[in-house]
């Protein structure tokens, strides 16, 4: 009866231990998955908000540079042909110029907040390749022109058009080429916010899938050696999934 008694002492007493330490397991698992996907959330919406900042202080320099240019072509196109046309345009000048310096005041002072942005949330490439870019004061005109980066191309588009005021000798030429920076421009701008885009989508998505990624040629060193062997008989082994690693 003793030897009954001390048993039920004990297996009641394991039972409480084991299902303390269940529940609190759980429970210190279910707090770090929620402390995850706080962050996924924070970074996923800190990515969009980024790429809508780029995108709208983007368009605000490149529609000034735009219309900037357009009167330069107008202005260029009549000032043999009539001269109260000319003189119209030539009004407007000052206007233009003066919108489009406050649209460069205003790219430039995003630029640094944005810049780090991107660097707080492991993005520092994006920063550097994509946004900055690599500024250079060659003043040929190199055909076609290949992006440098979008505040780099903005710089080589400003630099033309500061040339091309302040000349006494005016060409269609350099307004050609400055079009066909603006040109790259957009395209480059919708190509940054595209790929931001999509990294918040990439971070939502690793909600879905429990924080983790497809297995790829970029992470295959963070798998297991049971995934690796796993892939070698598959035949797309992307669709195998690894833990993620930004967190």
């Amino acid at each position: 009866m003793f030897s009954f008694i001390v048993k039920i002492i004990i297996e009641v007493f394991f039972a409480k231990v084991i299902g303390k330490f269940i529940a609190n397991y759980y429970q210190s698992r279910n707090q770090f998955f929620l402390i995850k996907q706080k962050k996924v959330e924070k970074n996923a919406q800190s990515i969009l908000d980024i790429s809508k900042k780029i995108t709208e202080s983007a368009i605000g320099r490149r529609n000034a540079a735009v219309a900037l240019v357009e009167n330069l072509y107008k202005t260029l196109y009549f000032i043999n042909r009539d001269t109260q046309k000319f003189h119209d345009e030539s009004k407007k000048l000052d206007e233009l110029r003066s919108n489009y310096r406050k649209e460069v005041k205003r790219w430039n002072k995003e630029l640094t907040v944005i810049n780090i942005d991107l660097y707080n949330i492991g993005l520092a490439d994006t920063a550097i390749y994509q946004l900055e870019g690599v500024c250079d004061d060659n003043m040929e005109f190199v055909r076609p022109y290949i992006s440098n980066g979008l505040h780099a191309d903005f710089f080589k588009a400003h630099l033309f058009i500061v040339k091309y005021i302040n000349s006494n000798e005016k060409n269609k030429e350099m307004l050609d080429y400055i079009s066909e920076i603006l040109d790259v421009l957009d395209k480059e701008m919708r190509n940054l916010s595209k790929k931001l885009v999509e990294l918040s989508n990439e971070k939502w998505d690793s909600l879905s899938y429990n924080f983790t990624e497809p297995l790829s040629e970029d992470n295959y060193k963070k798998a297991s050696t049971w995934i690796l062997f796993i892939a070698l008989f598959y035949t797309n082994p992307s669709l195998l999934r690894i833990n993620s690693s930004e967190l």
